[in-house]
């Protein structure tokens, strides 16, 4: 705040609020903020990746690629790209664009394998494109990755009816009639479906 007051131009202190106000989930005023950073500044890749994830998370991932998109380009290297693609991918995976969401998840894996999350949506992605239709894999189910060896299994509680959940709470009715499960090994590079029940 008293950056802003100090300077009210300075587009690194707009693109700091913007952050700051996502993650106290005040997402309008973040979207403000990052808008001020671009105005101030059209060449800052981080005020373009934030403000795209910021419209996902608005539940607008559509207007949100050509932000995340634009800051690609203007800074293919930066050390943090992983997390570039990770959004572009969750942007296509939420509009249901599987193919795009798992090149995206895997191109942000290679840029960066240390990044929890990018396992995670890529696990999820994956799971979506093997599950038979009508299979729904539940996110509060999966177990991911637990320890820290090679190899991880997770259960994924898929839905289908009656609608128990993962935890053991009921699922909205609309997920079916039997539950049933599947399990997912996660092996370094490779997500693999095995046992479904």
């Amino acid at each position: 705040m008293e950056s802003l007051e100090r300077d009210a131009n300075s587009s690194i202190a707009h693109l700091v609020m913007g952050v700051l106000r996502r993650t106290q989930n005040r997402l309008t005023e973040a979207k403000n903020e990052l808008e001020a950073a671009i105005a101030l500044d059209r060449n800052d890749p981080p005020a373009f990746q934030q403000l795209g994830f910021t419209l996902m998370l608005m539940g607008q991932p559509e207007a949100g690629i050509p932000h995340i998109e634009r800051a690609i380009r203007l800074n293919p290297h930066d050390p943090s790209v992983a997390t570039y693609y990770s959004g572009l991918g969750v942007c296509h995976l939420l509009l249901g664009h599987l193919d795009d969401a798992i090149d995206l998840l895997r191109k942000a894996r290679s840029a960066n394998r240390r990044l929890w999350f990018v396992h995670l949506w890529l696990a999820g992605a994956l799971g979506f494109r093997v599950v038979p239709s009508g299979f729904f894999v539940d996110a509060e189910g999966l177990e991911f990755a637990r320890g820290i060896s090679d190899y991880s299994r997770g259960d994924a509680q898929g839905l289908i009816g009656e609608g128990r959940t993962g935890n053991g709470s009921h699922a909205p009715e609309s997920a079916g009639r039997t539950s049933k499960r599947a399990t997912v090994l996660v092996k370094r590079d490779n997500i693999v479906l095995l046992d479904r029940k």
